[in-house]
């Protein structure tokens, strides 16, 4: 009964099996279009991590505690016991409020920005600095005659030849008295001589005043009739043993010595020590054009200064007596001083596009002081036109000559003194050339020499002026003080460098923070970026969460067979065995 099969019905079964809706050109069968909208991962899949494990953010916190170097949380994540936990909980909380303060103690003390100074010395050839030289006479008494009434009517005042002699201290006291009874209301009133606080002024004092403003009332061009010339001061140039001329020096003047000149060049290069190899100035002072009264010494006022910087040798130059040769040794100076944030200094080019000169303090503040004039008092101090004059700064204004203007100038000028009014706006300059002087002096010229140097002079001035000089004869003390001779020279071409510098530079801050952090919690570059990867891993979770679906209803069988055909073989070997 169970002997044998038909082969033929076997076949039929076959055919019939074969040519099945199910079985016909199963293996090239193509979804439709939007199969993969249906068949993506699905939602078991979507919510696995790497390792295949659900996704949670307790999950993350514990992966990333099992392969973080940051010490502390991999015991944290393996303590078995609760209060291993605690433990190793409260020493990593420590660890972290020790790094806060640590932190907040290092960006605090960065954030300050101090600087500290150091000291080196250096070896170089050095270019001579600029130097300006000015008799101290402001006025030749042979152009008098061209200067204002009043500014006569004062020299005349203060001539001692016109008080008589008398012995001794008496005389000296008689010419006292006489400076005491001066009659300033006789001149015009240029500066308030109002006594303050009940303390009365000097009188030699106001009458400087007195003749500067006076002076200044003058044109330009009348001042510089009235001063001494360069072709009569200037006798001798030499530098390093080769001459030096007129046209080397340029011409500005100023309110107490009236013509200055001012030699520099780049070209002016030390390459050895010593006086021989410095700059040597040879000075006929004119004596005898002296206004006695006014011009109380006999000498010049030199000022050594950087190149291209404005003088200034009423404030910053010192005195060269005649009848005297003066060494002066120099030994150079560089400051470096640094700006923002670590401090305020202003850069030496700021003026130099502008005015032609480099940025100092005291040019700065001469301009500020002028600004301040212009804006309370509605006029400019004529004290310093020929500074603006030079640098080609010009007002729209008028100088300060009512006695209105006067007043309000000289209030000014004590608020100024007294730090009620100030000029913030200058500071420092970023790099400074500052010269350190060394002055020696001999008697110069000797008797005999002194009548060379005359011999000479007498030469470019006219024949009256050399008789009257020549009629002095053997008086060589008298010769002699109309001569000054200065040697200006490097002490040695060491130089001192002084520079600021961050006393926390950026990367010893970065190093102390990456220290701390280190010391603390055990925190490397490489662990941060570990904690990063962390955020954004929490990051992605978060949107994963965010966008996954709400759960669909089962498929139907239907939709599977349609879609799967595994699903409909097996469902199909099941049918046939039934019919087997």
């Amino acid at each position: 009964m169970y002997g044998r099969h038909d082969s033929r019905n076997q076949s039929r079964d076959d055919d019939y099996y074969m040519g099945s809706e199910y079985f016909t050109n199963t293996k090239n069968t193509e979804p439709p279009v939007d199969y993969g909208d249906h068949l993506r991962e699905n939602e078991e899949t979507e919510s696995l991590d790497s390792e295949g494990k659900q996704k949670s953010f307790n999950r993350l916190c514990v992966r990333f505690a099992e392969k973080t170097s940051m010490q502390g949380l991999p015991w944290i994540n393996a303590a078995k016991l609760w209060y291993a936990k605690v433990f190793w909980i409260f020493l990593l909380l420590c660890g972290i409020a020790g790094m806060t303060l640590h932190l907040y103690s290092l960006i605090d003390q960065f954030l300050q920005f101090d600087v500290q100074v150091s000291i080196s010395l250096g070896f170089n050839h050095l270019v001579l600095p600029a130097v300006t030289v000015c008799n101290v006479n402001a006025v030749k008494q042979s152009e008098l005659n061209i200067m204002s009434e009043a500014l006569q009517s004062l020299v005349t005042q203060t001539d001692p030849s016109r008080v008589n002699p008398g012995p001794g201290k008496k005389r000296k006291k008689r010419y006292v008295d006489e400076f005491d009874n001066i009659n300033f209301d006789n001149l015009s009133r240029m500066y308030d001589f109002t006594d303050k606080g009940g303390q009365k002024k000097d009188n030699t004092f106001q009458i400087t005043q007195t003749f500067q403003a006076l002076y200044m009332q003058h044109s330009r061009a009348t001042r510089q009739k009235a001063g001494h010339q360069l072709q009569n001061l200037l006798i001798g140039c030499s530098f390093g043993g080769y001459q030096c001329y007129q046209s080397n020096f340029t011409w500005l003047q100023t309110e107490d010595y009236g013509n200055c000149f001012t030699i520099q060049s780049e070209e002016f290069v030390v390459t050895s020590a010593g006086p021989d190899n410095g700059l040597t100035l040879t000075l006929y002072t004119e004596t005898d054009e002296y206004l006695t009264g006014i011009a109380q010494g006999y000498g010049a006022r030199i000022q050594i200064h950087d190149l291209y910087t404005y003088p200034f040798p009423s404030d910053e130059g010192e005195y060269v007596a005649s009848g005297f040769e003066t060494h002066v040794a120099l030994k150079q100076v560089e400051l470096i001083r640094k700006g923002s944030p670590y401090g305020e200094c202003q850069d030496v080019t700021a003026y130099l596009s502008s005015y032609g000169a480099k940025y100092t303090r005291t040019l700065c503040q001469n301009f500020c002081k002028q600004q301040l004039v212009v804006d309370t008092c509605g006029c400019f101090d004529n004290a310093e036109s020929d500074l603006f004059f030079t640098l080609n700064y010009t007002f729209s204004v008028a100088p300060c000559r009512s006695e209105t203007e006067r007043v309000c100038l000289a209030q000014l000028e004590a608020d100024l003194k007294g730090r009620t009014l100030e000029c913030p706006q200058c500071v420092k300059p970023c790099q400074e050339t500052q010269f350190g002087k060394s002055f020696s002096a001999r008697n110069w010229p000797t008797d005999e020499y002194a009548n060379v140097l005359m011999e000479g002079v007498c030469e470019k001035l006219p024949k009256q002026a050399c008789d009257h000089m020549t009629n002095k004869g053997s008086d060589y003390r008298a010769l002699g003080h109309n001569f000054v001779k200065i040697k200006i020279y490097f002490e040695d071409l060491n130089y001192e460098l002084i520079e600021e510098t961050p006393e926390i530079e950026v990367q010893q801050f970065a190093s102390d923070v990456g220290g701390a952090i280190g010391l603390w919690i055990g925190l490397s570059i490489i662990s941060m970026f570990e904690l990063f990867q962390l955020m954004l891993e929490c990051c992605a979770f978060g949107v994963h969460k965010c966008r996954q679906p709400v759960p669909k209803k089962k498929q139907s069988d239907k939709y599977k067979e349609k879609y799967n055909p595994s699903v409909k073989r097996t469902q199909d070997n099941k049918n046939y065995q039934k019919i087997i």
